[in-house]
């Protein structure tokens, strides 16, 4: 457990933008850290946690990603390809048995975006957004569309540190 709590506290650190208070030296040493942290916890799989928790990786990928590592840096390939190993043929994007499909999906639709500068994750995408769209609240739910559970927006993280965001209006 203390070691999932490392994980997700550098990988926060990865994300987050520069503090005004530190110098650009401390920075980058503290980024380093954080990098060789996640070097040495990766499992052999490329997760950082147990084959049955998705998200993490697909936290961790991302923030590795989106703090300047290429997607051929060995550690982003592994996690990638352990988030490809998850793709279900429904579309989603999870482990098998997950009570949080949505999420993990969601988490890894993150990952699989900031690494599609060259279209590889497209389809895996676009089958996501499929997927998201069939665990929204509809008739099937007996819900009617004057209700406000009739869309959901899932808002993607689209750059960091400064993290502007992207609603994608999911629709039936």
């Amino acid at each position: 457990m203390l070691r999932l709590s490392y994980t997700l506290v550098l990988s926060g650190l990865l994300l987050a933008g520069s503090p005004t208070f530190a110098d650009d030296s401390s920075i980058v040493d503290m980024r380093n850290k954080a990098f060789q942290f996640l070097k040495l916890t990766q499992n052999a799989d490329g997760s950082w946690t147990s084959d049955k928790m998705v998200g993490i990786t697909g936290l961790v990928t991302a923030a590795l990603l989106n703090s300047g590592r290429p997607v051929d840096d060995p550690q982003v390939a592994a996690g990638l390809k352990h988030l490809e190993s998850h793709i279900k043929p429904d579309g989603g994007i999870y482990a098998v048995g997950s009570l949080h499909r949505n999420y993990e999906t969601c988490i890894t639709v993150l990952a699989f975006s900031a690494a599609n500068k060259d279209g590889r994750y497209a389809d895996a995408i676009s089958h996501a957004e499929e997927f998201l769209k069939g665990l929204q609240w509809d008739q099937g739910e007996g819900i009617e569309s004057s209700d406000p559970a009739w869309e959901a927006a899932v808002t993607v993280l689209t750059s960091v540190p400064t993290c502007p965001t992207r609603s994608i209006w999911l629709k039936h």
